[in-house]
């Protein structure tokens, strides 16, 4: 059953390519680290990657036990009329995602050496989302698939923490409790980031909430 929202950009690079990271001794003595923009372009990095601090404490990275269960098979309705409200928000909740994930948090990773784990270009975590449909509210976020790094996964969801309250999504896209369900993929990889790419929306069939 198809369920993902149309590609939004066609043009992105094969996963079988990494985009080798920014980092302390990338460059040859004597020659800055190249600086060029990235596939997942968005504000300007120069001006935005100072701004990340990591969260002091750092959130609580919240695994929902029943969340497997919740986003089962057997719950999930096709997309149909709700891939495009989709595509359409998506596209929005990314354009406050991605000066906070990639032009933020991966600028800020370029500062470490090259060896460093956080600087593995094959890094990837998922992160569930769960937002009230009425409000744009961010009702649950947690790790679905760990990238292995703690530090990694605190930051891909202190990000998403951060990028609220998103805006309000169109009710073809809330399933049948009232709440909007989404896996976001954000990676290391320069090329993809934290893009609509990898993004996977839900309708799911769930009792109503009080």
């Amino acid at each position: 059953m198809a369920h993902d929202v149309p590609v939004v950009n066609p043009h992105s690079p094969s996963k079988t390519m990494h985009a080798q990271p920014r980092c302390v001794g990338a460059a040859d003595a004597g020659h800055p680290v190249d600086a060029s923009p990235r596939s997942d372009a968005g504000t300007s990095p120069a001006v935005a990657h100072a701004l990340w601090k990591p969260p002091s404490p750092p959130p609580s990275i919240a695994i929902d036990p029943t969340y497997a269960a919740r986003m089962s098979p057997a719950n999930r309705r096709a997309l149909g009329a709700a891939a495009v409200p989709f595509a359409v928000w998506l596209n929005s909740v990314h354009t406050r995602v991605h000066p906070i994930w990639s032009d933020s948090y991966l600028e800020s990773l370029a500062s470490l050496p090259c060896d460093d784990k956080k600087n593995d270009p094959t890094l990837y975590a998922a992160v569930e989302l769960v937002v009230e449909g009425k409000t744009g509210r961010l009702i649950h976020v947690g790790i679905s698939r760990s990238s292995g790094i703690d530090d990694f996964d605190a930051a891909a969801v202190a990000s998403f923490m951060r990028a609220t309250p998103f805006p309000i999504p169109r009710p073809p896209t809330w399933s049948t409790d009232g709440n909007v369900y989404v896996i976001w993929e954000v990676y290391r990889d320069e090329s993809y980031a934290c893009t609509t790419m990898n993004v996977r929306p839900y309708l799911l069939n769930l009792p109503t909430t009080p």
